[in-house]
């Protein structure tokens, strides 16, 4: 368990979408609650589970793909987390390149849901409203999690690139 603790980037990822799921359940009115967390995260763990055949070591994966669709994902119909939970999950074998997939398997699912059930599900994106202690957290904790699965440059870059063509933006009306 601890050098999965200090090698494996999963575990900060875990950690970080836990202190926002909290920050959701506990100081917040809107959002997610304590039974759709459970609910998502071990619909995720046994899907993965029966995928991988009794696989134990790929479950943290499954825990981050529950934790991202609780966050995420709105519906008034609880059967519907564990329906998210088998599409992510299973995208995670079925859409793949080399033995690895390369879509986040909650967003296709996220997608899939919305395209297929338009007003029985939707994402909220503005419920994490505009506080400066919240964008400092979610700095730091992606900050914390990136630096650990060695992907920081990938981060930057991407800030850099939406800097450049905000300013861009914003030369080219007058701004």
């Amino acid at each position: 368990m601890v050098e999965f603790i200090k090698h494996d980037p999963r575990f900060w990822q875990i950690i970080s979408l836990l202190t926002l799921s909290s920050i959701q359940i506990f100081a917040s009115d809107f959002g997610t609650s304590a039974g759709i967390l459970a609910l998502s995260v071990l619909s995720c763990m046994a899907v993965q589970y029966l995928w991988t055949q009794g696989l134990w070591s790929s479950l943290p994966s499954a825990m981050i793909t529950g934790l991202s669709l609780s966050l995420l994902l709105r519906t008034d119909l609880l059967w519907l987390y564990p329906l998210a939970a088998g599409l992510a999950i299973s995208s995670k074998f079925l859409v793949t390149s080399g033995g690895k997939h390369f879509f986040n398997p909650a967003n296709i699912a996220i997608v899939m849901l919305l395209l297929l059930l338009p007003g029985v599900v939707w994402v909220s994106p503005g419920q994490w409203g505009s506080f400066a202690w919240l964008a400092a957290l979610l700095t730091g904790l992606a900050g914390i999690v990136l630096s650990r699965a060695g992907r920081l440059d990938v981060a930057i870059a991407f800030l850099g690139c939406w800097a450049g063509l905000l300013l861009a933006r914003a030369l080219w009306l007058g701004d």
